[in-house]
């Protein structure tokens, strides 16, 4: 849910910046947003490996490498 006083009292403030500033804050936001998109899509992504995950789990990287070679064979 989206704090709206928060949107509102940076709304009051944006008229006072040069057009300098404004572009700096809308080139920021877009970063924060880009961002913000990436992290949720790994989020995801990472949820939706774990729910539909078939890992084998080894007691070291030894062991892991062991089976690899195994299966090459």
């Amino acid at each position: 849910m989206k704090n709206t006083s928060q949107i509102d009292n940076i709304k009051e403030l944006l008229p006072d910046l040069s057009e300098d500033a404004l572009a700096e804050v809308r080139d920021f936001v877009s970063f924060l947003l880009d961002k913000e998109q990436k992290h949720n899509t790994f989020v995801n992504e990472t949820l939706k490996v774990k729910q539909n995950s078939d890992t084998i789990t080894f007691k070291s990287s030894k062991d892991s490498m062991e089976t690899i070679r195994s299966w090459s064979k």
